[in-house]
């Protein structure tokens, strides 16, 4: 099922809310077509193929803590609390976007989404019911189409976040657009001087350090790499001064 493409439009005229209400209504269609007819063990296998899984180690719906944990790392909660703008790059099953709801309910939080699937598992059938309730928050708006293009439409739009979290992608090596050094440069001038950026970065050494490098090399300062305690994975965490 392909993402809308009226999403661009909406986004060029600044209508936002148009935008997430295409996004929802389109996740809706796909639970109706196709989600509410899935077994819950191909529920669990569209999460695993599109997420990567979510650092649970049994199943999804399980290892709460764990998960929770992961996704607050990735989204670097405490910074969240004061950021009144965040842009996030992969909604996936909401996660993120509850870490930082748990910190800061009134932020306004742009986040995009490619597969309609994902988002109407994320919607209609999660099984982290918490983190469906964090998505209808009416301050989230969900753009459902292809990162690399939605974040030019948003610079062009001179949007300025405060803070960006990159979860756009299981594994950097497999989603190479979404952690190019041009489509991390953009992220970098939709930040406001003083804006945070965290980003997962995967396990695999060479993409760690190639993602830390590009980040430098862009001017990102601060630069930290996380790893979150017992979760084999790196996030880097970084400022634009």
């Amino acid at each position: 099922m392909q993402p809308p493409f009226c999403t661009f439009a909406h986004l060029l005229r600044r209508n936002y809310r148009k935008a997430d209400r295409i996004a929802r209504k389109t996740a809706y269609i796909a639970y109706v077509n196709k989600i509410f007819h899935m077994s819950y063990k191909d529920i669990e296998d569209y999460i695993d193929k599109a997420t990567g899984g979510l650092g649970y180690l049994r199943k999804p719906g399980q290892d709460d803590y764990r998960v929770i944990t992961l996704g607050c790392y990735i989204a670097w909660a405490e910074k969240t609390t004061y950021a009144n703008r965040i842009l996030e790059i992969g909604t996936g099953l909401g996660r993120t976007n509850y870490c930082v709801r748990y910190m800061n309910k009134n932020a306004i939080i742009h986040t995009t989404e490619i597969d309609p699937i994902i988002l109407g598992i994320a919607l209609y059938r999660n099984p982290y019911q918490y983190f469906s309730d964090s998505l209808k928050n009416d301050k989230t708006l969900i753009f459902l189409n292809d990162a690399f293009m939605i974040i030019e439409i948003l610079l062009r739009n001179n949007e300025k976040y405060d803070h960006i979290i990159h979860d756009g992608g299981p594994n950097p090596g497999k989603n190479t657009r979404l952690y190019s050094y041009s489509f991390l440069s953009t992220l970098y001038k939709l930040l406001r001087k003083g804006g945070t950026i965290s980003m997962f970065a995967g396990k695999n050494p060479y993409y760690i350090k190639r993602i830390y490098n590009d980040l430098k090399m862009i001017g990102f300062k601060k630069l930290e790499t996380i790893n979150p305690p017992g979760i084999p994975v790196r996030i880097i965490h970084g400022e634009k001064q």
